[in-house]
C-alpha cells in the first residue's frame, strides 16, 4: 500500500503544481485503512508546510455534520424531521406567518424551505450568536412556497444548528464535539479559531496566491460552514455514514432522496438529508462540497462498497487557485476507485428545482 500512497502523493503534487495551488492534502479510505498525503505550503507568506494533520476549513461540508446532529436527536426521539421548527424554537419567525408555521427540519436539511438562504450576518462571538441570528431571520422573505422547490439555503442550517442547541442545552460548537467528534475520536476537527490555532492550519489565498485578509466566517454561520478539520478526520466522518451503529443507527436514512435536481451536472441528481446524491458508473455516490474565504472543500463517499472494496470515502484539502481545482482534483485522482463518468466537475451552487412526487413528507478542502 506504500506504493499506492506514493502514487497518489505524486499525483496530488502534480495537480497542485499544474493549477498553482500553494498546498494540498489528500486522505482516502482503502481496504479498511485510511491513507493520507500532503504537498506544498499552508501559507505563502510564511512557507509553513502542509502536513497530513493540517487543518483546513471544510466550509459547507459542515452542513452534513449539522444534519447528522439533527438525525441523532431524531433517533433519540427528541424530534422528528416533520416537527414544525416553532415547536422547538417558539421564537422562530420568517416574514410570512404561513411559512413560519409550516417549516420543518426536513425543509431545512433539504434546502426546500423556500426562505432566503443568503443571510450572512455577524451576530458576535458570544454563545448567544445563533439565537441572535435566528431572531434576525424574522425579516427573511420566501423565494417560493415551503416545500415547492429546492434552493441552496445557508440560513436553514443555522436555524437547524440553533435547534440542536435548544435540544442539547449547549452551544452548537460544544454539541458537535460531543455528538460527533468525541464518538468518532476526531482529534483534529474544531470550529473556533482559538482551537484551530493549536494546530497546523491553512489560511486562504486568492487566485494570485496572496493570503486573503480575513481568515474565516463569523461564528453565527457555524452550523452552515465553520468546521476546520484534517482530511483524515473528514474521511472518518464519511466512513461513519457507511456503517450502521458507528454514529447513526441508520445512516442510510440520510441518503434517501428527498428532491430531484434539474441539472445532473451541477453536483448531483438528487438531494437527501444533508447529502448531495449521485452515481458514477452505476456506483452510488454521496457528497458535499464547501467554500469559505479562500478555502474550498469536498467529500465523496461510496455507500455500496464494503471493506474488501478499494475505497469507502475520499477527501482532499488544499490551499490556493480556485474552486474548480477542488472539483478537478477528485475527478483526476479518482482515489475512490470508480472512474467519474464523462461530466463537468461537481460544484456547489445556488440552485432551484422541483421536488419529485415520489419523495414525500471527500472532495478537497482548498484555500484559494
Amino acid at each position: 500500500m506504500k506504493a499506492e500512497t506514493e502514487h497518489w502523493a505524486n499525483r496530488l503534487a502534480a495537480l497542485a503544481a499544474e493549477s498553482k495551488v500553494p498546498g494540498a492534502s489528500l486522505a482516502f479510505s482503502y481496504g479498511g485503512e485510511t491513507h493520507a498525503c500532503a504537498t506544498g505550503v499552508l501559507n505563502n507568506a510564511t512557507g509553513a508546510p502542509v502536513l497530513t494533520d493540517s487543518l483546513f476549513q471544510i466550509g459547507s461540508i459542515t452542513k452534513v455534520w449539522t444534519a447528522t446532529q439533527m438525525m441523532l436527536l431524531a433517533e433519540q426521539g427528541r424530534l422528528t424531521l416533520d416537527t414544525p421548527v416553532v415547536e422547538v424554537l417558539p421564537g422562530f419567525r420568517v416574514r410570512e406567518a404561513e411559512a413560519t408555521a409550516a417549516i420543518t427540519p426536513r425543509h431545512l436539511l433539504t434546502h426546500t424551505s423556500g426562505i432566503d438562504g443568503d443571510l450572512f450576518l455577524d451576530t458576535g462571538r458570544g454563545d448567544e450568536c445563533l439565537q441572535r441570528y435566528v431572531e434576525a431571520c424574522a425579516g427573511l422573505e420566501q423565494t417560493f412556497p415551503v416545500g415547492d422547490s429546492h434552493s441552496y439555503c445557508n440560513s436553514g442550517f443555522v436555524i437547524a444548528g440553533r435547534m440542536v442547541e435548544e435540544l442539547t442545552g449547549g452551544t452548537w460548537d460544544r454539541s458537535v464535539r460531543e455528538q460527533v467528534c468525541a464518538r468518532l475520536g476526531l482529534t483534529h476537527t474544531w470550529t473556533l479559531p482559538e482551537d484551530v490555532l493549536r494546530f497546523s492550519a491553512a489560511v486562504g489565498h486568492d487566485e494570485q496566491g496572496a493570503v486573503v485578509p480575513s481568515w474565516g466566517l463569523p461564528r453565527s454561520i457555524g452550523p452552515a460552514g465553520l468546521i476546520c478539520a484534517r482530511a483524515a478526520d473528514v474521511v472518518a466522518f464519511g466512513r461513519a455514514h457507511l456503517t450502521p451503529g458507528v454514529l447513526l443507527a441508520d445512516p442510510s436514512a440520510m441518503r434517501k432522496p428527498q428532491v430531484d435536481l434539474p441539472n445532473p451536472y451541477a453536483g448531483g441528481r438528487q438531494w437527501g438529508i444533508g447529502w448531495s446524491l449521485d452515481d458514477w458508473d452505476g456506483h452510488e455516490v454521496v457528497s458535499h462540497t464547501g467554500d469559505t474565504i479562500g478555502q474550498h472543500a469536498a467529500l465523496w463517499c461510496c455507500p455500496a462498497w464494503r471493506p474488501s472494496s478499494p475505497c469507502w470515502s475520499t477527501a482532499v484539502t488544499a490551499s490556493g487557485s480556485s474552486t474548480a481545482w477542488s472539483a478537478n482534483c477528485c475527478a483526476n485522482c479518482t482515489a475512490c476507485g470508480c472512474r467519474s463518468r464523462s461530466r463537468r466537475p461537481p460544484r456547489r451552487s445556488r440552485r432551484t428545482s422541483s421536488p419529485s412526487p415520489a419523495y414525500t413528507s471527500v472532495r478537497a478542502a482548498a484555500s484559494t
